[in-house]
This record gives C-alpha cells, structure tokens and sequence, in this order.
C-alpha cells in the first residue's frame, strides 16, 4: 500500500498603500501702494542793486529833494550871515560919523571877495553802495512704499499609509491510502 499526502501551502495577502502628503502654496497677496517723492525747487532770480546816491551826492549831483533842503539851508545862513554883517557895518558907520571917509574904505575892504585855497582830492570817497538778492531754495518730501502682505497658509492633506496582512490561501493537508493491500488478519 501506498500513502499519498497532498498539501498546500498557506499564502499571505499583503494590501498596502504609501502615505501622501499633499501641499498646495497659494502665491501671496501683495498689496503694494507707493507715493512718489518729491523735490520742489523755487528760484529767486538774482537781483543787484546799486545804489550811487552818495556817490553822485559828493560830486555834485544830488537829486532834487535832498538839493532844495541843502541849498534852502545855505540860503538861510547867508541871509542870517548878511543881516548880521550889514548891521555890524551900520554900528560901525554910526561909531565914526565925524571922523571922515577912511571908514568906507576899510568897508569896501573887507567885503571883497577872500581869495580860496585849491586843492586836489579824489572824489568820490565813498562808494556806491551795493546789495545783491536772490537764491535757490530746494525742498523736498519725502516719498513713501507701504506694503501689505497677508500670510497665505498652504492647504495640506495628509493621507495616511496603511499595510494590511490577510490570509489568502488556508494550508491543506490530505493523507490518502492508496491500494488494496492491507492485511486484514489478525
């Protein structure tokens, strides 16, 4: 007689999948707002001035007021000067009545004219007066950049892994006796 044993093998099933990780970055929201800077320039255009009024004042040419003013001045000390000579010649004439005619003489004498002493000098001794304005005046403001930038958080998705272990196939063991030759005595 024969023995036959037929087996099988126990399988395992794995079912598995990998873990996945899913992120999505939205670009960011920048607000950006800008003021331009700026330069304000202003230009005083230069002015010089001169002023010779002195100047022409000591060489004779005055202008018409300050002229009438001084010249109203001599006259007034002239006329004062005058009065008062002729009425110191008018006491002398009145003193010497009597005494003849020299006393005209030594009148006429003394009005004749004195003789002036000349000299050179250098006019103008003053000089004209000058002032010069004008300038450039640069102002500038300032410019300004404001940024505004939320935080844009990334989406994530996370999705997990798994392994599963299973039995696919059982284990089989079968034993069969092939033959007719037993022995059946005893």
């Amino acid at each position: 007689m024969d023995i036959r044993i037929t087996q099988r093998f126990a399988q395992i099933g794995i079912d598995w999948a990998l873990p996945e990780l899913l992120i999505k970055a939205p670009p960011p929201d920048m607000t950006l707002q800008q003021q331009a800077p700026d330069i304000i320039i202003t230009i005083d255009y230069p002015e010089v001035h001169i002023d010779q009024t002195q100047t022409f004042a000591e060489i004779g040419l005055k202008k018409i007021i300050p002229l009438e003013r001084e010249l109203a001045q001599e006259a007034q000390v002239t006329v004062v000067n005058g009065i008062g000579r002729r009425a110191n010649e008018g006491d002398l004439l009145a003193s010497q009545v009597g005494f003849g005619n020299k006393i005209f003489a030594d009148i006429a004498e003394s009005n004749l004219p004195q003789i002036k002493e000349s000299n050179i000098d250098i006019i103008p001794r003053t000089p004209p007066s000058i002032t010069a304005s004008g300038g450039i005046r640069v102002q500038a403001v300032m410019g300004d950049v404001s940024v505004d930038m939320p935080p844009n958080l990334p989406e994530i998705e996370a999705n997990l892994g798994y392994v599963k272990i299973y039995l696919e196939q059982k284990p089989y063991l079968k034993i069969d006796f092939v033959g007719n030759n037993i022995d059946i005595r005893v």
